[in-house]
């Protein structure tokens, strides 16, 4: 008789960690593997590969550091997980990674983290970066496997956190290949090229700010649409106001909340993606643009340089060079030939290495390892 477990996930993020959970509960087979979900949002509805709906539990997790909050939430974690009793925690993000490792450790049950960017990347604050390092050493302990998102988070949870070798394994993000129907009219007459995340330290929106500043100032005013500027964009006054600075209320646009269809389509009719990020964990936007068969181009920082092959996928630039990446966006919005060819090289790069379906075996396959060795604990011990 087939066994079947119970996997929770747990995560105070949305955004790119909901993909995430979304693509995992979505594909993973669930006659073995009965997905629940925690989060903070009340509303969310997933179903799971068999088309059941998942069950979900809220709570209200905060971004930032509130002693008072997160201590109510810590404890309401506990309680649930030890009311729930699943066979193994798959925690997602800094803070759920935090609650929930510490929730599956009292509780005595395996804890899989996946941080999709470490929390103390976040700030170039050195005593807030210090603080968010320890707290990631201190969860070291309660953590049974970290399973990263990207080689370069594989190098960090080693090389930064001292985590062993034996504990850190890699699973790429991925999804699954998007569908959509591509209406014929442009959405703007004009070329323009597209963009996704909200308006914050990690995502440096400044920076593509400036090189559609760079663009026009050298003779191709090209519009530039970023999407995902309403959920938590504590910089977005900011950029609204650097926008204004330099005149380009025509040629940068921020759009707050869209549809997921719409976001792809806008993505779908675009001369290529720009991403220009800090850090990123690996982005699921690259992975949608590379699915789409768009050109990338975008910052070589942790994540991204991951995913994206400089020169055959689309053109990686340092972080903070404006005039490179005003150089190679305006290479693949003049070159058709240069767009084409790089473009077919990134959809050839996702189906080989990026598709869910590909890969969600080798998921089920670490889960079914720790779930194993718990189950041989067990009988040992009785």
């Amino acid at each position: 008789m087939r066994k079947e477990y119970t996997v929770l996930h747990i995560t105070q993020s949305l955004g790119g960690v909901e993909t995430s959970i979304r693509s995992i509960v979505n594909n993973i087979d669930d006659r073995i593997f009965k997905s629940i979900i925690l989060c903070p949002d009340p509303d969310l509805e997933v179903t799971g590969k068999s088309g059941s709906k998942v069950k979900t539990y809220y709570i209200p997790y905060c971004r930032e550091v509130s002693i008072l909050n997160d201590l109510k939430h810590i404890l309401a974690t506990i309680k649930l997980v030890k009311r729930v009793k699943p066979d193994l925690l798959h925690c997602h993000s800094a803070k759920g990674g935090f609650i929930g490792r510490l929730a599956g450790y009292l509780a005595g049950i395996p804890t899989i983290y996946t941080p999709q960017g470490f929390s103390y990347l976040c700030t170039d604050d050195p005593l807030r970066r210090a603080l968010f390092l320890s707290l990631e050493k201190l969860a070291r302990s309660w953590t049974t496997l970290l399973l990263a998102c990207s080689e370069s988070e594989v190098q960090r949870a080693i090389l930064d956190l001292n985590i062993p070798k034996e504990k850190v394994k890699l699973w790429k993000n991925c999804i699954a290949h998007p569908t959509l129907s591509i209406q014929r009219e442009r959405p703007f007459a004009e070329p323009y090229i597209f963009s996704v995340g909200r308006p914050s330290f990690q995502k440096n929106v400044e920076m593509l700010v400036l090189t559609v500043l760079a663009l026009r100032e050298s003779g191709l005013p090209i519009r530039c649409v970023l999407a995902g500027a309403g959920l938590y964009s504590p910089l977005k006054e900011k950029i609204l106001d650097l926008i204004k600075q330099h005149e380009l209320e025509n040629l940068f646009i921020l759009l707050d909340w869209i549809e997921h269809e719409e976001t792809l389509k806008l993505l779908a009719h675009a001369e290529c993606f720009v991403l220009a990020s800090r850090y990123e964990g690996l982005p699921y936007s690259i992975l949608e643009a590379m699915a789409l068969g768009k050109p990338v181009v975008a910052t070589n920082v942790d994540g991204t340089k991951d995913c994206v092959i400089n020169n055959h996928t689309g053109f990686l630039v340092d972080l903070y060079d404006i005039e490179s990446m005003k150089d190679a966006v305006a290479r693949l919005v003049q070159c058709a030939e240069t767009r084409t060819e790089l473009g077919l090289n990134a959809r050839s790069h996702f189906v080989e290495h990026y598709d869910v379906s590909k890969n969600i075996q080798a998921l089920e396959g670490i889960y079914q390892e720790l779930l194993q060795v718990r189950d041989r604990s067990t009988l040992l011990s009785k």
